[in-house]
């Protein structure tokens, strides 16, 4: 034999031995395939084992180690999908701080024995790019036919990997809760916040109370109350298009919706809609979550409940000034609520004032001295369209922050808390059966 020949031959022997490996990169080259499928024609265990330290960690395995996964192999304690899960999820791994194509193609060498095809290394990547882990991805290999062969061949049990994070469970799950991130929030998901959001979906929290969270979070709310008219209206159109189902809206459903606003419809009216089409839906049966009920939409309300925690919150405050609590007396509630239904219908009786003081337990002849005030807090709807403002949350509390609004001198909120006024009549302002207007009706009586 040629020393040529005696120098190739001793070079390859040292290859199939692990000697001569020098980094988990050989392993795609044509040396380091050659030196793994001659080892793979060793079907024992302890190859198993070495082969993974050589492809994931790069090294010759320590005797130690070796050792020890491979008695736990044989004695049925470990699966191969354990063996995956303890390389790729360990330390030594993790410090490598591999790009994602990188992990990708160690993935497809330790489970396929194989580099992979340029669809798969796409598909794969953007579990990564979602914010998923490599032991997501591990779990897909290790459900995958040819990983069973590979382990069939070398006699092991293939296992399963039980994934530690929530937003490793599913893709589309993972990538509906980042698009609420990019979409509604302006900015890409932190760690911590999607595993929260993933882990809540997990628990059962459905699609509609996710995206509820995002849209009306404050984050969302507080820049995007800053646009005027129709710029306002087509950003909250396509913040809610793109972060329910990942497009954005077509001419026609940008136009309806658009014209449901200018009608007067509320936010969540919009929100409803696309949160119960069939396309949300879908979407939602292919990521396993609940899709959930409609949420609160401000022109369902109960007006007289939303009213009570009105005044409540009123009297709270005038308790904090040290005045005594408005007491609701049934006449000025009627008077209050024929009043609003005269605002809506004209034809609808206007009550008098002298009603008032004798619905009040007050005759007309006695009631010199006695002050009555009409609360209006009227903002019609076409100058909210037009500013951008209070499409946010309808509620009780934004209602009564309005009312106590001090830049136009405080003139409502004196009246409120002033101690003149003992009793109070309340109404919503409804029209056609919802909430029209941001227009608590108070009527005031001293």
């Amino acid at each position: 034999m040629s020393k040529r020949r005696i120098a190739a031959f001793a070079a390859a022997v040292m290859m199939i031995s692990g000697m001569g490996y020098s980094g988990a990169s050989t392993a795609f080259s044509p040396m380091g395939n050659v030196a793994i499928e001659a080892e793979a024609a060793n079907k024992t265990t302890k190859a198993f084992v070495a082969r993974m330290y050589r492809v994931v960690l790069g090294r010759t395995a320590d005797t130690a180690g070796l050792n020890k996964w491979t008695d736990q192999l044989n004695k049925k304690q470990k699966t191969a999908a354990d063996i995956i899960n303890g390389f790729f999820y360990s330390d030594e791994y993790k410090n490598k701080k591999k790009s994602a194509n990188a992990m990708i193609k160690d993935c497809y060498m330790a489970m396929l024995n194989r580099n992979p095809d340029s669809k798969g290394l796409a598909d794969w990547k953007k579990r990564f790019d979602a914010g998923m882990t490599i032991q997501a991805v591990c779990k897909g290999f290790v459900g995958s036919n040819e990983f069973k062969n590979l382990c069939a061949e070398y006699g092991i049990t293939p296992g399963n990997i039980t994934l530690m994070n929530a937003r490793d469970d599913n893709y589309e799950r993972t990538m509906f809760v980042r698009r609420l991130y990019e979409n509604c929030l302006g900015r890409d998901a932190d760690i911590a916040g999607l595993e929260n959001w993933c882990m809540k979906i997990r628990k059962g929290t459905t699609g509609t109370q996710v995206a509820q969270g995002f849209v009306f979070s404050s984050e969302h709310m507080t820049p995007l109350n800053k646009l005027v008219g129709t710029k306002f209206i087509n950003t909250y159109i396509s913040d809610l298009y793109c972060s329910f189902l990942g497009r954005n809206p077509d001419s026609a459903g940008l136009k309806a919706w658009t014209e449901k606003l200018r009608d007067d419809n509320s936010l969540q009216y919009v929100f409803n809609g696309l949160a119960m089409s069939d396309e949300f839906k879908q979407q939602c049966a292919k990521a396993g979550i609940k899709v959930g009920s409609k949420i609160a939409d401000p022109g369902d309300i109960n007006g007289d409940a939303f009213m009570n925690k009105l005044l409540t919150l009123i009297n709270n405050e005038r308790a904090k000034n040290g005045v005594k609590a408005l007491v609701v007396k049934p006449g000025a509630e009627t008077y209050a609520k024929q009043y609003v239904a005269h605002l809506a219908d004209s034809s609808k009786k206007y009550p008098s004032t002298k009603e008032l003081y004798e619905s009040c337990g007050l005759n007309a002849a006695r009631a010199k001295g006695t002050t009555v005030r009409l609360i209006c807090n009227r903002k019609a709807a076409f100058s909210e369209y037009a500013t951008g403002e209070k499409y946010a949350v309808t509620t009780p509390e934004l209602v009564f922050e309005d009312l106590m609004d001090t830049s136009d001198g405080g003139r409502l909120r004196k009246a409120l808390l002033s101690a003149d006024y003992k009793y109070v009549g309340k109404a919503p302002y409804f029209f056609e059966g919802a909430w029209k207007y941001l227009d608590p009706f108070f009527v005031l009586v001293g």
